[in-house]
């Protein structure tokens, strides 16, 4: 058998040629072992791994005796260690949204080691609420009222598990709008039931609070909307009527007080 040297997870093979009478019998020794199964006159290894690589010979045997072929050695190049490559989004990326609205960035990377290495995203840089996910690279973050009118410096790292570990880092950067207060388009009392038309920023819980005493009252929450859909929408006290007077105001949020 001859030596040779192949790259990590590339097949390799090595063959003898023999004659005996009858036919001889042949098994396979890496550095100093007997391979199991490897009885004929080739020995192949599918996809060879660091652990492959040694010397190896074979016992050619017939009734008559056995002769040891010479020993042949295999070198197994270690697989390639490069750092994944951020495709999305493109760094520098300057996003704007409203407070209250379920950010989704697919944060995305390759790396182009053979064999394929695993990924692992993780947050370096990013707001309170910010979470990325570790294996899909998602950006999640639902601004809060108290984050209106910021500017966010996000920072996600994407990870490979080669030897040793390489990194990449994308920055972009999420801006989140001010807060405009809600407002109340009309109002109307029927059957015991005070409702509300709301207009306002799309993205912001909205909530219809209520108290009897503007002075010294305690404001409570008779009703409330998650983020809708669009504006104007309507708020309504279904249990107006339990009270002789009330007054009302509109919250927004999250969170909501």
């Amino acid at each position: 058998p001859a030596s040779q040297t192949v790259n990590y997870a590339s097949p390799a093979s090595f063959s003898v040629a023999a004659t005996g009478v009858p036919n001889p019998t042949y098994q396979w020794i890496k550095d100093g072992t007997n391979l199991t199964g490897a009885t004929s006159a080739t020995v192949n290894i599918a996809s060879a791994a660091l652990t492959d690589g040694g010397s190896y010979s074979v016992v050619v045997t017939t009734p008559a005796g056995s002769v040891t072929s010479s020993p042949a050695v295999l070198t197994v190049n270690p697989p390639s260690n490069t750092a994944p490559v951020f495709t999305a989004p493109i760094g520098g990326t300057n996003l704007t949204i409203n407070v209250g609205v379920n950010l989704a960035v697919a944060c995305t990377a390759t790396d182009s080691d053979t064999p394929a290495q695993t990924l692992t995203y993780t947050l370096l840089t990013g707001p309170s609420g910010a979470a990325v996910g570790s294996s899909s690279g998602t950006l999640t973050w639902r601004p809060t009222v108290p984050q209106a009118g910021s500017v966010n410096n996000l920072a996600v790292v994407a990870t490979d598990n080669g030897t040793p570990n390489l990194s990449a880092t994308n920055l972009f950067t999420v801006a989140v709008n001010a807060l405009s207060a809600p407002a109340m388009a009309s109002s109307a009392y029927v059957g015991g039931q005070f409702s509300v038309s709301v207009s306002g920023q799309v993205g912001p819980d909205y909530a219809l609070q209520a108290t009897t005493n503007l002075v010294s009252g305690t404001w409570t929450t008779v009703v409330a909307t998650n983020s809708p859909a669009a504006v104007p929408f309507s708020l309504t006290d279904t249990n107006a009527a339990a009270q002789p007077m009330q007054f009302y105001r509109i919250v927004t949020g999250p969170p909501l007080p």
